[in-house]
């Protein structure tokens, strides 16, 4: 019996390769953005990183998301519950630009209500 959990874990383990997390009924891949379309969301050549591709794919799918009538709270706290931390070039775990998303969701605030 203990054999048996020990290759199932064994095999969720490779299973998985980036699902670490624990939110993974509502896990996101982070979609890879291209050098023109970094410069287009007016992210500098010294700040690309996985941080910031998380970071315009959050934006822009909040920004489709507010354009298509989702309720603001149901962003916050459900859609994206896991999207604020992310791997940088180290491995290490951070936090992604939490503050610049709250800023967004707050310079289009009227909108995204009007929409709610």
């Amino acid at each position: 019996m203990a054999h048996h959990a020990k290759d199932h874990s064994s095999h969720e383990v490779s299973h998985g390769h980036d699902s670490h997390d624990s939110h993974d009924h509502h896990h996101h891949e982070t979609r890879h953005f291209s050098d023109f379309e970094r410069l287009l969301h007016g992210i500098p050549k010294n700040a690309w990183n996985r941080c910031t591709d998380s970071f315009l794919d959050y934006t822009t799918c909040v920004k489709k998301h507010a354009q298509g009538g989702w309720p603001l709270q149901y962003l916050l706290s459900v859609y994206w519950a896991d999207r604020w931390t992310c791997v940088d070039e180290n491995h290490n775990l951070r936090e992604c630009e939490m503050q610049r998303t709250l800023d967004i969701f707050e310079q289009n605030k009227d909108e995204i209500a009007s929409r709610s």
